[in-house]
């Protein structure tokens, strides 16, 4: 199946994906959360962490720990980060359709 994202910058289009996997699994509201690694890490985190650990019937987990956290020695150009913002606009907001919620932490990257 040909990606009408693009190649490269694909990876970035996760409404495809999920809503493939959701296809796939014959899921429903009921049995899939999207939460991004974004909230985990966030200023609501204790927010986004409490509703995953109720979605997975866990006790509550507080805070996470990265592994990998990615930090780079330059900052991206202003021109480039609005054309992939407004390339990723319709993506996302099919996704928060789909999810029904927007991630608002994306807004601020």
């Amino acid at each position: 199946k040909k990606n009408v994202c693009g190649n490269f910058i694909s990876s970035g289009c996760y409404v495809n994906y999920i809503t493939e996997v959701i296809k796939k699994l014959e899921l429903n509201e009921d049995n899939f959360i999207v939460v991004s690694i974004d909230e985990l890490t966030g200023n609501n985190a204790i927010k986004y962490l409490g509703e995953l650990s109720k979605f997975l019937n866990i006790d509550t987990v507080n805070k996470i720990y990265l592994e990998n956290e990615n930090y780079y020695e330059r900052s991206i150009d202003e021109n480039v980060k609005n054309k992939l913002k407004n390339f990723y606009k319709p993506y996302n907001e099919k996704l928060f359709d789909l999810i029904g919620r927007e991630i608002v932490e994306w807004n601020n990257e």
